[in-house]
């Protein structure tokens, strides 16, 4: 069972839908969903179609580090010429020799169904990648971050779908802090996000997350507020890391989407991370300005 410590502090972004309620309304339920993605709200998505033979699962481990720390699907499904293609299988074969192939056929089972259902719940989406990053290493304790990878400089915005999946048998541990729209409002000012006008909206989250929280490693620690999560065995969250601070302080087997999508087709727009950048230095940075 799911549980939520909420600050009284943050906004209460969470938000549960069941997926028994989509046969009534297709539709009003993709739109519902879409909504509350791209408002940035966490949706816990209850009986859903996306699960895993568990049981199987728990019962391979990869070493801790990052050579195996986020592992697309098809390294397991289409072994590569490459090292780190190689260096995957030769483990799970040397280790786990009677478990390799029927833990290949479940990540490829499993992966086609979440794909599926993404199409289902956000049929209106353009995706142009759809890659599973299946982790099976410990994770945690993480510093209090916002995701800020994306386009690059010279390539158009992506808009990022990040459905969750716990795999292990022991909950996950999250904690979930200030919106980038928060932490904008907060500290827009005293971060000096002024001198990010005209840039992309990565380089905005990149630069206050690192601003209040530190970089990688650093594990600067603030009296920030969280919400404290637990989330079980087959919980699925679908939450953009892009647009929320997060930190898993402990779990191990977990699968995320980082599928990508063309904005142009959101639900609204508007919403898109480059534009809420624009959102805020043209009204945060007005603001500033008068009080100059």
């Amino acid at each position: 069972m799911t549980k939520i410590k909420k600050s009284p502090d943050l906004p209460d972004y969470f938000v549960e839908m069941d997926w028994r309620d989509r046969e009534k309304d297709p539709q009003g339920f993709s739109e519902a969903m879409t909504g509350y993605y791209e408002n940035g709200d966490v949706v816990l998505l209850r009986n859903s179609p996306i699960t895993a033979d568990y049981e199987l699962l728990n019962k391979i481990s990869l070493p801790k580090g990052t050579a195996y720390k986020k592992i697309r699907d098809d390294r397991f499904t289409r072994p590569r010429l490459n090292m780190e293609s190689l260096r995957l299988h030769r483990y799970l074969i040397q280790h786990y020799p009677t478990l390799y192939r029927p833990v290949c056929r479940e990540i490829t089972r499993a992966s086609a169904v979440i794909r599926d259902v993404a199409q289902q719940l956000f049929p209106h989406y353009r995706f142009t990648k759809t890659p599973c990053s299946w982790r099976f290493t410990p994770t945690g304790p993480e510093h209090m971050h916002i995701d800020h990878f994306g386009a690059l400089e010279d390539e158009e915005e992506k808009w990022y779908l990040r459905i969750f999946l716990n795999v292990d048998r022991e909950p996950r541990k999250w904690n979930l802090g200030y919106t980038l729209d928060g932490l904008a409002e907060r500290y827009y000012d005293e971060a000096g996000m002024a001198k990010w006008k005209g840039g992309r909206g990565a380089d905005f989250s990149r630069e206050i997350s690192q601003w209040l929280y530190g970089v990688k490693g650093e594990n600067r620690e603030g009296d920030w507020p969280r919400h404290e999560i637990e989330w079980a065995t087959g919980d699925v969250w679908i939450c953009d890391s892009l647009l929320h601070s997060h930190q898993v302080i402990k779990g191990r087997r977990m699968m995320a989407t980082g599928f990508e999508i063309d904005p142009a087709s959101m639900q609204n727009p508007a919403l898109s991370l480059d534009s809420r950048v624009r959102g805020y230095h043209e009204r945060l940075g007005a603001l500033e300005r008068r009080a100059s």
